[in-house]
C-alpha cells in the first residue's frame, strides 16, 4: 500500500529539479543546436582540410578571416539594435527589421568592393575570383543569415536564433560535398561553391523571419538618433568578431598559409568545444539585457561565472587529450596541428571569462568600456602577432591568442569591478 506513494514522492522530487524556467529552457534549446554545430564545424574542417591541404585551407581560413572581420561593419549595427529594442518593445520589430535588411545589403556592397580591392595585400598571388566568392559568402550570406539569428533572438525564439548559424554550416558542408563531386579541386573552385551556398541560406533564413514572426510592413526609415546608435553598436559587433576572425588573416599575413592552416585547424577544435559555454551566454542575454547585466539579481552573474570557468577548464582537459586526433582526422600533413592543439588548452578558460565579461558589459549599457576593452585587445593580438609570428610561426600564434584572450578577460572582469562599485544595485530581485 506505501509502495505506489514513496515512488510518486521521488518522482516529484526529481520532477521539482528539472528546470521550467524560460532561460533553463533556451539554454537546452540553445545546447542542441549547438551541439548540431559541434558536428557540422568539425566534419567540415576534417572535409575541407583534407581537400584543401594545409596551405590551401590556411589561405582560405586567413582571407575568410578578414572578410568575417569586415562583415562586422556590415548593416551598420542596426541588427544588434532590433535585437536590444525589440527585446523591450516588440511593437517597433516592422520598422527595425526593415532597417536591417536595407542597410545590410547597401554596406554589404561597399564592403565588398573593398575587399576586392585590397584583399590580395594579405597574400601574394590570391585569384581575384577567390577574393570575390569569399566576399559574397562573408559580406553577404553570414550578415543576412546573423541579422535573422538577431531577428529570432530579440523574441526569445532562441532555437531558431541559433539554428540558423547552425544550419548554414550544414548549408556549407554540403557545398563542399557538391565540390568533391563537381569541382575542379582548386581553392577558386572551392570558394564559389561556398559562396552559393552561403546566399541560399541566408535568402531562406530571411523568408523564415517573414513567415514565422511576420514583421509589420513598415515604411522604410531612418533617422540619425538610430545611425548614432547603430554605429555604437558597430564598433562593438566589429571588435567582437575580429576577436574570433583576424587572427586567421594575421597568421597567414605574418607566418604564410602553412601555418595559418596548422593554427586554424587546432583553434578549430578548441572553438568547437567552447560552443556550450556560447550557447548558454546566448540563452541568457535576453534576461540580461532586461535586468540590466544582472544587477536585479545578483545570483545569475556568479552562477554563470562558475559555469563558465568550470567548463573551461574541464575543455581545456579534454582538447589537451583529443590533440592527436588531428593528424589522424586531417590527414598526416597536420601533425604540427596536434602540437597546436594541446597550446591552445589554455585559451578555453580565458575565452569562456573573456566572452562573459564582455556580454555583460554588453548587458549592463557599458558598451563604451566594453569597445575600448576590446579594441585594446585587438591592438595587442595584432602587436603580438606582428612581433612572434615571423619569428616564431606556429608557437608565436598560440602565444598570440592566449595572451591577448587573459589580458581581455582580466580587463572586462575589472570594468565590471569597477562599474559595480560606481553603480551600485538598487533594484529588488524578482
Amino acid at each position: 500500500m506505501n509502495g505506489p506513494p514513496a515512488r510518486d514522492s521521488v518522482i516529484r522530487r526529481l520532477a521539482s529539479r528539472v528546470p521550467r524556467g524560460r532561460l533553463a529552457r533556451n539554454t537546452i534549446v540553445v545546447a542542441l543546436w549547438s551541439g548540431t554545430r559541434v558536428g557540422v564545424q568539425a566534419l567540415w574542417l576534417v572535409v575541407a582540410a583534407r581537400l584543401l591541404g594545409p596551405a590551401g585551407y590556411g589561405t582560405f581560413a586567413g582571407l575568410s578571416g578578414l572578410a568575417t572581420t569586415l562583415s562586422g561593419f556590415v548593416g551598420a549595427g542596426l541588427a544588434l539594435v532590433m535585437y536590444q529594442d525589440v527585446a523591450n518593445h516588440p511593437e517597433r520589430f516592422g520598422l527595425r527589421w526593415r532597417q536591417t535588411l536595407v542597410t545590410s545589403l547597401a554596406t554589404g556592397a561597399v564592403f565588398a568592393a573593398a575587399l576586392l580591392a585590397f584583399g590580395g595585400l594579405l597574400a601574394g598571388g590570391l585569384d581575384a575570383h577567390v577574393v570575390l566568392s569569399i566576399a559574397i559568402a562573408e559580406l553577404f550570406g553570414f550578415p543576412l543569415t546573423s541579422a535573422a539569428a538577431f531577428a529570432f533572438g530579440s523574441h526569445e525564439r532562441m532555437g531558431w536564433s541559433v539554428a540558423l548559424p547552425a544550419l548554414l554550416g550544414v548549408a556549407r558542408l554540403i557545398a563542399l560535398g557538391l565540390f568533391r563531386l563537381f569541382g575542379d579541386g582548386t581553392l577558386a573552385s572551392y570558394a564559389w561553391f561556398h559562396a552559393c551556398a552561403s546566399l541560399v541560406w541566408a535568402a531562406f533564413a530571411i523568408g523564415l523571419v517573414q513567415v514565422l514572426l511576420k514583421p509589420p510592413a513598415t515604411p522604410f526609415a531612418l533617422g540619425r538618433a538610430d545611425l548614432r546608435e547603430g554605429l555604437g553598436f558597430t564598433v562593438l559587433w566589429v571588435t567582437s568578431i575580429a576577436l574570433g576572425s583576424f587572427d586567421k588573416a594575421l597568421a597567414l599575413r605574418f607566418a604564410g598559409a602553412e601555418v595559418a592552416g596548422l593554427y586554424t585547424s587546432a583553434y578549430r577544435l578548441a572553438t568547437v568545444l567552447a560552443l556550450p559555454m556560447d550557447a548558454l551566454l546566448t540563452a541568457s542575454m535576453p534576461r540580461l539585457f532586461r535586468e540590466g547585466g544582472g544587477t536585479s539579481t545578483p545570483r545569475l552573474t556568479p552562477h554563470l561565472f562558475a559555469l563558465t570557468l568550470a567548463y573551461g577548464a574541464l575543455a581545456g582537459v579534454a582538447l589537451w587529450f583529443a590533440a592527436d586526433l588531428l593528424p589522424l582526422l586531417l590527414g598526416a600533413e597536420f601533425a604540427a596541428a596536434a602540437h597546436a592543439a594541446r597550446g591552445l588548452a589554455f585559451f578555453l578558460p580565458c575565452y569562456g571569462l573573456r566572452y562573459l565579461g564582455t556580454n555583460l558589459l554588453m548587458a549592463r549599457r557599458c558598451k563604451t568600456e566594453r569597445v575600448a576593452i576590446e579594441i585594446g585587445g585587438l591592438v595587442a593580438l595584432t602587436a603580438l602577432g606582428a612581433w612572434w609570428l615571423p619569428r616564431d610561426g606556429l608557437d608565436g600564434a598560440i602565444r598570440m591568442v592566449i595572451t591577448s584572450e587573459a589580458l581581455l578577460a582580466l580587463a572586462s572582469w575589472s570594468a565590471l569591478w569597477w562599474s559595480g562599485r560606481r553603480r551600485p544595485a538598487t533594484m529588488p530581485s524578482p
